[in-house]
């Protein structure tokens, strides 16, 4: 009776840890692709040169998908902001294939202000969900928005900063950092700690990144 109860839990045993296997496998694989999304108002064209610059500097091959036009579930009237966590959905919704595709990561490109529904912040230039999904607002990166006058050169590289900081935290997989030579520092509480941050990886970004091992398909 001993023996037969040692084969049963044996047998469970072996099943869990082949389903956590499974799992571990499915929920582990490498992220492979990039696809942006412009959202409403978000030119397009702008969204294909900031593709162009990261396949110039990472090799990064990104896919520029078709605008989508704002929804209503992406608005909180109350305070006049886009909710970030409606911005992700709607991509999905848009974009079926690419969201159930988890070698992809797709991130959102909007001008509207945005916040974050789980968090208590005023706003957010970013929304980060499920390791593979980011939105990003420039409303706050634009000097325009604090009365100042067009400056193109600043809202770029505010946005580029913010855009690597994406790409390095989920498609590289790279930890946050607490020193400012690299873009991927944290936390970034408003456009001037945006502005204090580098433009790139620093070299210890840049030796994790040679490191990460991706099997994708060419």
């Amino acid at each position: 009776m001993k023996s037969t109860t040692s084969k049963v839990i044996g047998v469970i045993v072996a099943l869990l840890l082949s389903y956590g296997g499974i799992q571990w496998i499915a929920l582990s694989k490498p992220l492979c692709q990039i696809t942006f999304v412009p959202i409403g108002n978000f030119p397009s064209e702008s969204l294909q040169t900031l593709a162009n610059y990261y396949e110039k500097t990472l090799g990064l091959h990104i896919a520029v998908q078709p605008t989508i036009p704002f929804e209503d579930s992406m608005m909180d009237r109350a305070r006049g902001q886009l909710i970030g966590e409606e911005i992700i959905k709607q991509m999905k919704i848009a974009f079926p294939e690419q969201a159930q595709d988890r070698t992809v990561m797709m991130m959102g490109f909007t001008r509207g202000d945005m916040y974050i529904r789980r968090k208590e912040w005023r706003f957010a230039f970013a929304i980060r969900e499920d390791g593979r999904f980011a939105a990003i607002s420039t409303a706050r990166m634009d000097p325009e928005s604090f009365g100042f006058p067009p400056n193109d050169a600043v809202l770029v590289r505010r946005l580029l900063k913010m855009t690597s900081k994406q790409i390095g935290l989920y498609f590289y997989g790279l930890p946050k950092r607490q020193e400012k030579s690299s873009v991927l520092f944290s936390p970034i509480l408003g456009v001037d700690d945006l502005d204090n941050v580098s433009m790139d990886f620093d070299a210890i970004d840049r030796g994790r990144i040679g490191q990460t091992a991706r099997q994708c398909t060419p």
